[in-house]
């Protein structure tokens, strides 16, 4: 099962009150842009998470340009700094969704294939396996504000509108 796919439907088990809107392209005014792999609206924040399928052993931190993946075979690889791309994805969506950035939690979610070695645990952005996702999506962490019910109404439609735009 494919890493969106088995996070989503472990969630809607779960939060049952939660929204997901997958696949969003977020554009600039520069002509770049991103894409936002998965966006949950949930009571207690709105979280933009980033996917990683990096089977083995992670390193990095959020300055690097790169982090590395050490295999089970012995053979290193790097790949993207997730942190840099998800803080990216977290401004261009609170740009796109008036209102937006006092709630907006950027999340880095990898597959649990993932060690997670030497990853920067605090900051602004929440590093985690899938498993542990629904553990974040519950807790209030860095005095982010719950999303009032009306506030969620309003970014489920404005989330809806882009997820249609990105088709």
């Amino acid at each position: 099962m494919e890493l969106l796919e088995y996070l989503v439907n472990g969630l809607k088990d779960e939060c049952p009150d939660a929204r997901f809107f997958q696949n969003i392209w977020l554009d600039s005014k520069r002509g770049k842009g991103a894409k936002a792999d998965l966006i949950v609206l949930h009571a207690s924040g709105l979280y933009l998470i980033e996917l990683e399928h990096q089977p083995g052993r992670v390193y990095g931190n959020g300055k690097r340009m790169n982090w590395v993946l050490r295999k089970d075979d012995g053979t290193t690889a790097f790949f993207p700094n997730p942190v840099v791309r998800v803080k990216k994805s977290a401004e261009l969506l609170a740009r796109k969704c008036n209102g937006t950035g006092d709630y907006i939690q950027p999340v880095v979610v990898f597959s649990e294939e993932s060690l997670l070695s030497q990853v920067p645990k605090d900051g602004d952005v929440r590093i985690c396996n899938a498993d542990d996702f629904p553990i974040i999506l519950h807790m209030q962490k860095g005095g982010r504000a719950r999303v009032p019910a009306e506030l969620r109404d309003t970014f489920a439609k404005q989330l809806k509108m882009l997820e249609l735009l990105s088709k």
